[in-house]
């Protein structure tokens, strides 16, 4: 390793031990400052070997804070993360396990807040409203219907 890519190894390792990355963020990041495949592929390896770096660690903490935090549904966690190049059998594992029974009641929970802002009294253009709201969440279409029916 070149000494330039030791400085950008110990920086890497003050920024995943401050927040949870990914290795598509690290990559990133090495990117930018032009370092070779070979030394990338070794700062990716290394710090992957120490641990500051865990796939699965970074896609539970992903969930769980877009879940808890933004109100984001299943379908966009899962589209922000298959942006990010993560193993969607993995995703799917996490996903399942992190989102249980409550999920229904956060989406009712943030629908009827939402109901709750309308001005509108036509029972269609509401339903439309929350509807689109809804799937700009990500929220899933059985879901939206079940809850706007209601």
């Amino acid at each position: 390793m070149t000494l330039e890519s030791l400085k950008v190894l110990q920086n890497l390792e003050r920024i995943c031990s401050t927040s949870e990355k990914c290795s598509n963020d690290v990559l990133k990041y090495i990117a930018k400052c032009g370092l070779t495949q070979e030394e990338s592929e070794l700062i990716l390896n290394s710090l992957q070997s120490a641990k500051y770096i865990d796939e699965e660690r970074y896609i539970t903490a992903f969930i769980r804070d877009k879940y808890r935090f933004s109100k984001w549904g299943k379908y966009k966690i899962e589209q922000a993360l298959f942006l990010k190049k993560m193993n969607k059998q993995l995703v799917a594992k996490i996903l399942s396990e992190q989102l249980g029974n409550e999920y229904k009641a956060m989406v009712l929970d943030e629908l009827n807040k939402h109901r709750k802002k309308l001005k509108d009294t036509d029972p269609w253009i509401i339903k439309g409203k929350m509807a689109r709201f809804a799937s700009q969440r990500g929220y899933e279409l059985a879901s939206i219907e079940s809850i706007t029916n209601e």
